[in-house]
């Protein structure tokens, strides 16, 4: 008798380890594919912050940036995992001088303030409509005189012009 029981507690303990090295094994390849998300993840957002940093440095004046370098950064797929370096920009004895790279750039910014302004402006509208809207209901929750018995403003200057034009209601002359 004790021979089976030790047998069963044997076999088991042997599949409770079986089982938890299984489980050990998932958590690994778990934790291993988080590693490498949050690298990639890590390294776009770097990229990112160097990209927004040159524009932003472009955008000031502080230095020419090319923008073709800039729109690579943006094309890259997220699943590159090669990093562009900007490469140093020799002039040319017989360019132009990279003003106008500069003027496209600043061009760009002004675009894109623009759009941000527009933005903000349609927010504020929609806001301010809600606000109007939810003063609206509330003078008809709050309103004494129930809808039927509300007038237009039309009709309320009708009736004033008939009272004001009628010989009944005019004074003595």
């Amino acid at each position: 008798m004790d021979v089976l029981r030790e047998r069963e507690l044997k076999e088991s303990l042997e599949r409770q380890l079986m089982d938890e090295t299984r489980t050990r094994m998932l958590w690994q390849k778990r934790l291993q594919k988080e590693r490498k998300a949050r690298r990639r993840l890590q390294e776009q957002l770097e990229l990112e912050m160097k990209r927004r940093a040159q524009l932003e440095d472009a955008l000031r004046g502080g230095n020419d940036v090319v923008p073709r370098e800039l729109d690579l950064d943006r094309k890259s797929k997220p699943g590159d995992q090669q990093k562009l370096e900007p490469q140093p920009e020799v002039p040319k004895q017989g360019s132009p001088s990279p003003q106008p790279q500069h003027h496209q750039l600043h061009h760009h910014g002004q675009h894109q303030q623009q759009q941000q302004l527009q933005q903000q402006h349609q927010q504020q509208h929609q806001q301010q409509q809600q606000q109007q809207q939810l003063q609206q209901q509330k003078h008809q929750q709050t309103s004494p005189v129930p809808d039927r018995e509300r007038q237009s403003p039309a009709v309320l200057d009708s009736r004033a012009s008939y009272y004001k034009n009628s010989v009944l209601f005019g004074g003595a002359s």
